[in-house]
């Protein structure tokens, strides 16, 4: 297990050892039956030679499956509460952009359901000017099927058609129009070794920390506090929340939604 990781390290680029052990150890096995190898000392020297098997093990480590408004409850809490108010508060303070950030963002289905939301908050009148949305993922191949936003009948299931209409081409596959896609900024980040991005009005990270073993939900927990701009919103996974001091510098908006604010008072401290 231990060269397997190194392997990663070395040619991916990507440190799992904050991962549950647990969890790695499900995905190397789902990868293990699927090539037919019994050995995991068989399997860390074929992912030395095979750079495609060790792309799909990254995207098995980290996840990469979404639809888009998956929770719907979550999606119109937001559409109806939280972007309102910082459509609002943006207008009424004169501060420049909305900025968000969807840290994790896998293959691109809930940051383009956040794009469309903003896009109808703010009356079609979203542009790079109003909005900026920052779509981060540990994993290349997910960040390039984001910037492709072409999508299977199923992901979309539980948009309106009207909103189908809208906001996508279809031609056997659905795919995110322009206007929808110049909003966002796409880029490869790892939560645990890089520096967050900063004073975000609206950060989304769900279902990331599940897989993280407890110093390295910490370390990921401390990055986007220090994010978050005073009065800006948080929102983990349902399975996820708040721990230690970095729970003193949020209220809780709406728990069963995980949906926190950041407290006025002095920055988080990332390191």
């Amino acid at each position: 297990m231990d060269a397997i990781l190194q392997v990663v390290k070395d040619r991916a680029s990507l440190d799992l050892s904050r991962y549950k052990r647990t969890s790695l150890e499900r995905s190397i096995a789902r990868r293990m039956r699927a090539r037919g190898i019994a050995d995991v000392s068989e399997y860390a020297s074929f992912l030395t030679r095979d750079s495609e098997e060790l792309q799909t093990l990254v995207s098995e480590v980290t996840v990469d499956f979404s639809l888009f408004f998956r929770d719907p409850e979550l999606f119109d809490f937001l559409q109806q509460i939280i972007l309102l108010k910082i459509v609002l508060r943006k207008k009424a303070s004169g501060e420049g952009a909305i900025r968000v950030w969807c840290a994790g963002c896998g293959s691109g289905e809930e940051v383009y359901s956040i794009a469309i939301l903003l896009f109808e908050a703010l009356k079609g009148k979203a542009s790079r000017d109003t909005v900026t949305i920052f779509a981060t993922d540990v994993d290349a191949s997910s960040l390039d099927k984001s910037r492709a936003a072409v999508y299977s009948p199923e992901s979309i299931g539980n948009v309106p058609p009207s909103t189908r209409e809208r906001y996508f081409h279809f031609d056997g596959s659905y795919r995110v129009k322009e206007f929808i896609k110049e909003l966002i900024c796409f880029g490869k980040h790892d939560l645990l070794k890089n520096p967050p991005i900063s004073r975000i009005d609206l950060l989304l990270c769900r279902n990331v920390l599940i897989y993280l073993d407890p110093q390295g939900q910490s370390v990921v927990l401390r990055k986007l506090c220090y994010a978050v701009r005073p009065g800006g919103y948080l929102v983990l996974g349902k399975s996820e929340g708040l721990s230690g001091e970095i729970s003193d510098f949020f209220a809780v908006v709406e728990r069963g939604e995980k949906v926190f604010q950041r407290k006025d008072g002095d920055k988080c401290p990332f390191s």
